[in-house]
């Protein structure tokens, strides 16, 4: 009888746990500046921000300007291994390309233990794109 009463108390302290762990959300802000096709100065263009599907935040500018976009997510929808950033030229909407999310390469924790991540895209040119792939430097 005992057992089972430690069972149970155990049982429900790893449901706290679990539960509490994942019900945190993360606060991420993606920065980047967008350069601009070649003869093409001015063209506007929009970054979504989307997890398994789920649209999160989104900048609408013209290319050459700092974009931005600030999300706060579920870290059970983990976001720094499954979020992506898609990038729509309006002139060029068949050359879309996205860019994920990566904890180890330009996202950087703003605080040890933080679940705050600033990431930092910095300048893409698309240009030199192949086969409309953004890989990280």
């Amino acid at each position: 009888m005992k057992f089972c009463k430690v069972l149970t108390l155990f049982t429900i302290i790893s449901t706290f746990n679990i539960v509490e762990i994942f019900a945190w959300n993360y606060k991420i802000t993606i920065t980047f500046r967008l350069l601009c096709y070649s003869y093409y100065t001015g063209e506007k263009y929009t970054a979504t921000f989307y997890v398994n599907s789920k649209t999160y935040g989104y900048d609408s500018k013209t290319c050459g300007n700092e974009g931005h976009i600030e999300a706060n997510v579920q870290a059970s929808e983990d976001p720094l291994n499954v979020g992506k950033v898609t990038f729509i030229y309006q002139q060029h909407k068949t050359k879309n390309f996205t860019l994920g999310i990566h904890p180890d390469k330009g996202c950087k924790s703003v605080s040890i233990g933080a679940n705050w991540y600033d990431c930092d895209f910095g300048f893409i040119d698309p240009n030199v794109l192949k086969n409309n792939l953004l890989t990280w430097k």
